[in-house]
């Protein structure tokens, strides 16, 4: 008995001094609809938006309803203060952008470019740019200097927009709504550079995290998924909310996450570990997450027409924004390309082979590939998943786009990836295709893409410089079939081989040596991926130097098993990126 006691007396403590820690302040009451939205500004004004068409200006000193604008002739779905300060901006369901004085809550413009819905919107972090997002599958860009429509982002029919963030540098948007994939935005050429595709709901929350280190993203499916932005995978998948995620935030300092759901729980994450911090149940769900100027308070806007002042104080959340340098972490085809240089490649997937042949990991690596070369200023075409005809078509299109880029004069860079089942017979070294045509070794030259062929295709081509990655030498799928042909014509060996097309100012790079094959890994890339993503990134390395490093990780990762090998007649020097960038 007195250990339950004892229990109950801890548990009563614990309670007591978490209650303390996020002890509510302040109630405030006003609104006479569900809360859709809030923000504050820098002299310490809190504006709200609601369903009751209304938005409210509160002074934070004494949280004080100073001023009520019926704003809308429908639900107010989002407002926020403008970049210089002046004027707040509100959006609704009545397919409008409302800009207002914010000193006298007069009415000065009507941005009109939506034919449905507005959702949502969001500046750009230098404040030059505001993205609308609407049920009318279009994210509008504007000029916040003179509120002019920069252009306009196109969805696929039916697609309904519902969140949406810059990343720290505005180099990236990413996009998200009612259908569960993810879209990033290059802000340079306004070009759709990744899908992101783990969610199997509406995504309806995303915020890329302050320090520039990751993308949060909070769906319908019940969980949030954090993404590490130099790689583009998933490096947790949060799923203690077991209902709709409703609103997301990141701390100033990006140590913390704050996450609710339909459920009404309100959950803090410390970002250094990902383990759940504390854990409170609201009376109602929580539709819209701000922090006061200083970081003390935490202010939510709930359904049912209440905002909570809430006390963070001893979470010590840093007020200013720390960052690593946009340098370091992102880049857009303009920023890390060359002065006179083309940079131009192909990225192939194949994981849906039939059977016991499929690959868990070629797409994820494809994924990675894409991302690490967009940040190395490549002009990319990713594809998953082709059968020979697709794969020599892509092939085909590929020595194309070389051609065409050859036209404008500039140097032209050409990088072809591969990732999936790859063989060798005869001494020649083939790629697969997914189907199930193969019966035999004898079927592999005309069932699939020959490498030299490949090699060929490309050379023809006349670009100043190639790389070819084939991470394709993982175990035969075939390798039943091809066994009991060796007694007769031992002519199959294990992996890929050494290339018989001499190609000028190439480097062909394998996963693993002549004759061997390389490991899938436990992750979602393979060991070789991981290792190759990561030093693509890295300023100031030689190619070479790129592929020693990745060389050395490998064997690391694999215990001396797995040993990456390149085949090298380069040139000239060739940096992925530099630090220097235009040079």
């Amino acid at each position: 008995m007195t250990r339950n006691y004892l229990f109950l007396a801890f548990l009563l403590i614990i309670s007591s001094a978490f209650g303390q820690k996020m002890k509510i302040k302040k109630s405030l009451y006003g609104h006479k609809g569900d809360i859709s939205f809030l923000d504050v500004s820098s002299d310490g004004l809190l504006v709200s938006a609601s369903n009751d068409k209304t938005i409210r200006i509160w002074n934070m000193n004494n949280w004080k309803n100073i001023r009520t604008i019926v704003a809308h002739t429908d639900h107010v779905s989002c407002v926020l203060f403008s970049p210089d300060q002046k004027s707040i901006i509100s959006a609704g369901w009545d397919n409008e952008i409302k800009i207002w004085n914010k000193e006298t809550g007069e009415l000065q413009k009507v941005l009109s470019g939506h034919s449905d819905f507005v959702n949502l919107l969001v500046f750009s972090n230098d404040g030059k740019l505001m993205a609308s997002c609407g049920a009318d599958s279009k994210i509008v860009i504007w000029n916040t200097k003179d509120w002019s429509k920069k252009l306009e982002l196109k969805g696929f029919v039916g697609d309904n927009f519902r969140a949406a963030s810059f990343s720290i540098d505005d180099k990236l948007l990413a996009v998200g709504g009612n259908g569960s994939v993810v879209s990033i935005w290059n802000t340079t050429t306004w070009e759709k550079a990744i899908r992101l595709q783990e969610h199997v709901k509406t995504v309806r929350q995303i915020e890329f995290s302050p320090d520039g280190k990751y993308l949060a993203t909070g769906s319908f499916d019940k969980t949030i998924k954090i993404w590490d932005i130099r790689t583009w995978n998933v490096i947790k998948n949060l799923e203690f909310h077991n209902d709709y995620i409703s609103a997301i935030k990141f701390s100033t300092d990006s140590k913390y996450l704050f996450s609710s759901a339909f459920n009404k729980e309100l959950i803090i994450w410390k970002t250094s570990t990902w383990e759940k911090k504390d854990k409170i149940q609201s009376e109602k769900i929580i539709s819209a997450f701000e922090f006061s100027i200083d970081n003390k308070m935490l202010l939510t806007g709930n359904w049912k027409n209440e905002i909570k002042v809430r006390d963070i104080s001893e979470l010590e959340i840093n007020q200013q924004k720390q960052h690593i340098p946009s340098e370091e972490l992102f880049a857009s085809t303009s920023d890390y390309s060359v002065v006179g240089e083309k940079r131009i490649a192909l990225v192939i997937g194949n994981s849906e082979y039939t059977n016991e042949a499929r690959l868990a990991n070629p797409k994820h690596d494809a994924d990675s590939i894409e991302a690490a070369l967009l940040f190395a200023g490549f002009e990319i075409v990713k594809m998953y998943d082709l059968n020979l005809k697709q794969l020599r078509d892509a092939v085909a299109d590929f020595k194309q786009r070389l051609f065409d880029a050859r036209e404008t004069g500039e140097k032209v860079i050409s990088l072809f990836y591969f990732s999936g089942h790859g063989i060798q017979v005869n001494g020649s070294n083939y790629l697969l295709p997914v189907g199930d045509h193969i019966s035999g070794e004898e079927d592999v030259p005309y069932e699939c893409l020959d490498v030299n062929h490949l090699l060929e295709k490309v050379g023809s081509a006349g670009s100043n410089m190639n790389i070819v990655i084939l991470d394709a030498c993982r175990v035969n799928p075939f390798e039943s079939q091809f066994n009991s042909f060796k007694s007769i014509s031992p002519s199959y060996t294990s992996g890929l081989g050494q290339p018989n097309v001499g190609l000028k100012s190439s480097l062909i790079a394998y996963a693993t040596s002549p004759g061997s094959v390389a490991l899938e890994g436990d992750g979602s890339n393979s060991p070789y991926v991981s290792e190759l993503t990561k030093y693509i990134r890295t300023p100031d390395l030689t190619i070479e130097k790129v592929f020693k490093k990745v060389r050395r990780g490998v064997l690391r990762r694999t215990q001396d098993i797995q040993l990456p090998w390149e085949v090298n007649t380069l040139i000239d020097d060739f940096y992925f990126v530099k630090k220097n960038r235009h040079i």
